[in-house]
């Protein structure tokens, strides 16, 4: 047993209202910050346990809010979260280990019904505005959520125009490119929706997010370490097609249940976008081709010059 942690993690099961009665604990991965343990009770209830610097307790918080929001509308299947822990010195998040299954022996049936799942959970409408009470994170970036009634200008400043300033700051665009998505954001209204249904998304979809899982003994797909707001619900299509890991049928699915369909193509590029711009000012110059490539798409134009 992880005897350096223990501590600490039978005080989160205490402050959920459980029994400590730990039977095993297994470091799972520990670095960036943050260490991950899988927790097996005497009881034989297995957990999670997230574990940061009390410093960082809003990662935590963000994620406890998240699952908690996505689980409270209903639709989509999540692990189930306890209350966040906040120690002398760490804070832990104790999540629900879900069963997970094989993907590749998943059926087809299973992802449509996750399409058609989704669909539903963005056809739940969320008010009349987009954004989230608090910022949170997207992979290590912050996520800033400020509350605005139109989505081309939260769009403006929140998503792209903060990645971009960002991307500027640290020396990873050219004027060139700078000017590039200066282009995307001042033809945003021509893009993307100013008022489309106000959807909670889960906003990092991608397939390591969602897990083949079996919940209360029915095979469903589970979603992950969301990155919430209120917002257009294709955002969350956006980035399962960025990388792939999904086949087609979630996609049909989702279309066919949707009842918001237009101009999704050009809204699913502005909206990977944002993430090709996260991805380069987390990792680096390696993403800027994806990142003019995707802007010029966005434009209409050529992937090498032109129009």
């Amino acid at each position: 047993m992880n005897s350096a942690w223990k501590s600490v993690v039978e005080q989160a099961i205490l402050n959920a209202g459980c029994s400590p009665d730990i039977r095993s604990l297994h470091t799972v991965s520990d670095g960036g910050g943050q260490a991950v343990l899988r927790v097996s009770l005497c009881s034989r209830r297995e957990l999670f346990a997230k574990i940061v610097q009390r410093d960082s307790s809003d990662r935590l918080a963000s994620e406890f809010v998240g699952l908690k929001a996505i689980g409270d509308v209903g639709i989509l299947a999540v692990p189930e979260v306890l209350p966040v822990y906040v120690g002398e010195q760490q804070t832990v998040l104790l999540i629900e280990a879900l069963a997970v299954v094989q993907s590749e022996v998943i059926p087809q049936s299973v992802w449509e019904r996750f399409g058609q799942e989704l669909a539903a959970h963005h056809e739940v409408t969320q008010g009349n505005r987009y954004g989230w009470d608090s910022s949170n994170f997207i992979g290590s970036t912050q996520q800033h959520n400020n509350w605005c009634t139109d989505w081309v200008e939260f769009n403006r400043i929140n998503r792209l125009g903060f990645q971009l300033t960002l991307a500027r700051e640290r020396g990873l665009l050219s004027e060139r490119d700078t000017k590039l998505i200066e282009q995307v954001i001042d033809q945003l209204k021509e893009l993307i929706p100013k008022a489309p249904p106000a959807s909670l998304i889960h906003g990092d979809l991608w397939a390591g997010n969602a897990l083949p899982a079996l919940v209360n003994g029915d095979l469903r797909i589970a979603v992950i370490d969301p990155a919430v707001s209120i917002g257009d619900g294709w955002a969350d299509i956006a980035m399962m097609k960025l990388f792939g890991g999904f086949p087609d049928v979630v996609y049909d699915a989702y279309r066919s249940a949707r009842h918001d369909c237009e101009f999704q193509e050009k809204r699913i590029l502005v909206y990977q976008l944002y993430h090709w711009l996260n991805h380069l000012n987390i990792f680096g110059h390696e993403y800027l081709d994806a990142v003019v490539s995707c802007a010029r798409a966005c434009l209409g134009l050529k992937a090498h010059g032109g129009t």
